[in-house]
């Protein structure tokens, strides 16, 4: 976890999910951890399951292009046969329940964990192949 300077917060690493944060909260987040790090695996033999991404020599560590996005929002229909990994820092703004949602047109997993370290994630959310959706689909 990584304390913000400016008030009594903490980032919390999140997988696939990010709030949106305005105000002076956001003036207190440094700028390297504003926005989704979009990790993209080019050239998958096969591409359609997680699998594929997972049993790359290639992940987790070296992926093909790194980019930063506004929103967890991915560029659509960007190219064949690959993987990604979107990752950000969710800012609960109250204490409670929240609902995460997922669309994917293969094979996608949401983790999240209470703090930086990838063995604590647990996961929330899978879709496997049998069960995609469509691009935008949230009727699922």
């Amino acid at each position: 976890m990584w304390p913000c300077p400016c008030s009594d917060i903490t980032l919390l690493p999140l997988m696939l999910l990010i709030l949106l944060v305005r105000g002076s909260l956001s003036s207190c987040i440094p700028e390297e951890y504003r926005g989704v790090r979009r990790d993209v695996w080019e050239g998958l033999n096969g591409g359609w399951f997680l699998s594929h991404l997972t049993k790359d020599k290639r992940f987790p560590n070296s992926p093909s292009r790194v980019e930063i996005l506004r929103t967890f929002i991915p560029p659509r229909n960007d190219n064949n046969y690959y993987g990604q990994r979107l990752r950000a820092f969710f800012i609960p703004p109250f204490n409670g329940n929240y609902t995460f949602f997922a669309t994917c047109d293969s094979e996608c997993v949401f983790y999240l964990s209470f703090d930086e370290r990838p063995e604590n994630k647990k996961e929330v959310l899978k879709i496997v192949q049998s069960r995609r959706t469509g691009y935008d689909q949230w009727d699922r």
